[in-house]
């Protein structure tokens, strides 16, 4: 299940996004699960919005994020973390 988490305020997502960054990458290294991945979006009122891949699902419980289902290619944003051929074999 994919999962998503939104964080209103900009130093809050700033510092966030470093910290699920380095989660990702230690989960990727560990795991070696290619699918492991978080994308990134900010919207029009500055807050960000987080994407979590299913095999990303540990960290998005850690940080309270809500189950979702699979975003479009539009919501997700960019590659946070994560292998740079995610996208075109999820949205192929």
């Amino acid at each position: 299940m994919w999962h998503n988490l939104y964080i209103e305020d900009a130093k809050t997502a700033c510092a966030t996004s470093l910290i699920i960054s380095e989660e990702c990458m230690a989960l990727i290294i560990a795991t070696q699960a290619i699918d492991c991945a978080i994308f990134s979006r900010i919207d029009d009122s500055g807050g960000m919005h987080y994407f979590f891949t299913p095999p990303a699902s540990a960290i998005a419980k850690r940080h309270h994020a809500n189950q979702c289902e699979k975003p479009s290619r539009q919501d997700i944003g960019g590659l946070l973390c994560g292998d740079q051929t995610i996208i075109a074999r999820l949205y192929c």
